[in-house]
């Protein structure tokens, strides 16, 4: 996903970069991350821990995420992390 899609990149203006989940087809563990924009470090941060438990991309979308709380991004179809949407 472009980081010029992300409401909070477009709030603080923000807009170069890019962001990429990889997971596991068979698993549904999280295999890797690449994170390049705002707020890169923190994304990749949470990421890590959910890598580190081995824990399925299906446990992560039931997760809190306390920044789209109010913008809109919470109802956002591309917000939700599904298979087989890599590009």
């Amino acid at each position: 996903m472009a980081i010029a899609d992300v409401t909070r990149a477009k709030k603080e203006g923000e807009t170069t970069g890019l962001s990429r989940v990889i997971i596991d087809g068979e698993t549904e563990q999280l295999f890797g991350a690449t994170m390049f924009g705002i707020a890169g470090a923190e994304v990749i941060a949470v990421l890590s821990n959910y890598m580190a438990m081995g824990a399925s991309y299906r446990y992560m979308q039931q997760a809190s995420q306390p920044y789209f709380a109010g913008t809109g991004q919470g109802s956002d179809p591309r917000w939700s992390i599904r298979p087989g949407t890599c590009t």
